[in-house]
């Protein structure tokens, strides 16, 4: 175990680099983009994860945000910040990623690691879908028109 990891970069490494783990991490952390605008991290419902077409490696279900809160709610237990740790088993998705927010990362090393992976990925899924919306652009350009009259065949009876 190396000490100079984080909690989430090493639980990162451990789940061979999971895209849905990391973003289920970032949930309730923001970030200022070069527009100076604040961005959620692990909100999937913004650019460029609401237009890639690979949302199952980042997507992430109701089972990982319950681990997720247990996992932050047990730092909140040991570190005397809470009384209880809750059972977010039977919880919807609403009510997971509103806690998940309400209690986000607060270990300063975490928050670094966390900012600098997501911004990789942000990075590398706005470059796939540029060029993915390139690509649609060249064959709408060139598209093929269906003569019907070509194949229309008179049957004799």
């Amino acid at each position: 175990a190396d000490p100079t990891k984080s909690v989430c970069e090493k639980l990162y490494i451990e789940s061979d680099y999971s895209k849905k783990l990391l973003l289920t991490m970032c949930i309730g952390l923001s970030t200022i983009d070069a527009d100076g605008n604040t961005r959620k991290l692990g909100d999937l419902s913004v650019e460029p994860y609401s237009s890639s077409k690979e949302k199952k490696t980042f997507k992430y279900n109701n089972d990982m945000l319950c681990q997720e809160v247990i996992r932050r709610a047990t730092i909140r237990f040991e570190d005397k910040r809470s009384t209880r740790i809750p059972r977010p088993n039977a919880w919807s998705y609403d009510i997971l990623q509103k806690y998940l927010i309400e209690f986000p990362n607060k270990n300063p090393a975490d928050i670094v690691f966390l900012k600098a992976e997501e911004k990789k990925l942000v990075q590398a899924l706005s470059t796939a879908v540029n060029s993915n919306n390139i690509q649609a652009a060249n064959t709408t350009n060139s598209r093929v028109v269906f003569n019907w009259l070509a194949d229309l065949r008179v049957i004799h009876v």
